[in-house]
């Protein structure tokens, strides 16, 4: 299954990257690349050490069990506490986000 997500920042949706995910039966692996705009962008910046701003193909696999999203999009959606929270706000379960089109 592939999935691309486009990565922006802030009201005005500033493209800064695109994440490409794909799972092929029990292997993932996905490739993350910054936007050329946003590389040559004054106001820049990494969104993580493990991403410095450059000109690459970041690539990341699931291998000993880890994720194959690299570790800040990862940490962009809720842990259990966090959803256990957001339920009491709803009043309705809430479920563990998935890397879906168009989503972040």
């Amino acid at each position: 299954m592939f999935r691309r997500v486009l990565v922006r920042l802030g009201k005005a949706a500033r493209p800064v990257g695109e994440l490409v995910h794909d799972k092929d039966g029990r292997r993932e692996h996905s490739v993350f690349t910054y936007d050329p705009n946003w590389q040559i962008d004054h106001d820049a910046f990494s969104v993580s050490p493990q991403l410095p701003l450059r000109d690459s193909r970041f690539h990341y696999t699931d291998r000993a069990g880890g994720s194959a999203l690299p570790p800040v999009m990862m940490d962009g959606t809720p842990d259990s506490r966090g959803r256990a929270i957001i339920r009491r706000g709803l009043g309705r379960p809430v479920r563990r986000a998935r890397l879906s089109p168009g989503s972040r």
